[in-house]
């Protein structure tokens, strides 16, 4: 970006809230919110916070409220299965003022697939509380498992609620959130440049670019992974895009790694 925006011209930021307790205490990884932050920023899509909580419904709905009053979307991954610990549903709906309405459709589904893996056996009674959505929710179909998700349009946000398990909440994100979020005019022309160096220290190399490039505004990011540094710049297309790649490609490039 050349300039700063004004607050009207502001991009609409999306924020990321993973439940499980299995994720707090490292046991896995929250590579969900990963791979879908990789994606959208490919869309230009501006990222916000992203929110690790237990599967507690108190810290949920706090986690929740923080995200809501800084973001314009929140993907919410987790909390959605059929036992005693899995509150998103109930800690939203909670948050927003909103019933828990009971979707038949959604259950017949759950009956369907358990029979065809199982047979014909008693369907626990825990599996409804998968088929209750905050009132008003488009129910989005999950073809991989049990619970399905669902999109929440409330005070101009948008709130998806999506499974935990990747191989459900990732096809998800691609078919039916991410086209959803373009529609919406989340996305953006913006690119990620990226250059990786190596040979100068993190400070200097920053120190070179900042003090050329002072005049348009911009902001780096930089990691440093010995022996490199890699360095981040967000761009829009704009007439001084040829000047500041330039400017920035004469200063890396001694010490660039190819």
């Amino acid at each position: 970006m050349t300039a700063p925006k004004k607050a009207a011209d502001k991009p609409k930021r999306v924020g990321f809230l993973a439940t499980g307790s299995e994720i707090v205490s490292g046991e896995i990884l929250n590579t969900n919110s990963q791979t879908m932050a990789q994606v959208m920023l490919e869309h230009g899509i501006s990222l916000g916070e992203h929110v690790i909580v237990d599967d507690g419904q108190d810290n949920i709905s706090e986690a929740f409220r923080f995200l809501l009053s800084r973001h314009d979307a929140i993907i919410s991954t987790g909390g959605l299965g059929p036992t005693s610990d899995d509150l998103t549903r109930n800690a939203i709906a909670d948050v927003l003022g909103l019933k828990l309405i009971f979707n038949p459709t959604s259950y017949q589904k759950i009956v369907d697939r358990i029979t065809h893996r199982y047979g014909q056996i008693a369907i626990p009674e825990t599996n409804k509380r998968q088929a209750y959505f905050p009132e008003g929710s488009l129910i989005i179909p999950n073809p991989n498992g049990t619970a399905d998700a669902c999109q929440i349009n409330f005070q101009n946000k948008l709130i998806y609620l999506l499974p935990g398990p990747p191989s459900e909440c990732l096809p998800i994100f691609s078919e039916k959130v991410l086209p959803h979020l373009c529609e919406q005019s989340f996305n953006s022309e913006s690119r990620l440049y990226r250059w990786t160096v190596q040979g100068i220290p993190e400070a200097k190399i920053a120190e070179l670019l900042e003090e050329a490039l002072k005049e348009f505004n911009l902001i780096f990011g930089y990691r440093a992974r010995s022996p490199y540094i890699d360095i981040k710049l967000n761009l829009s297309p704009s007439p001084e895009l040829k000047i500041i790649l330039g400017k920035v490609e004469a200063i890396v490039g001694p010490y660039l790694v190819l």
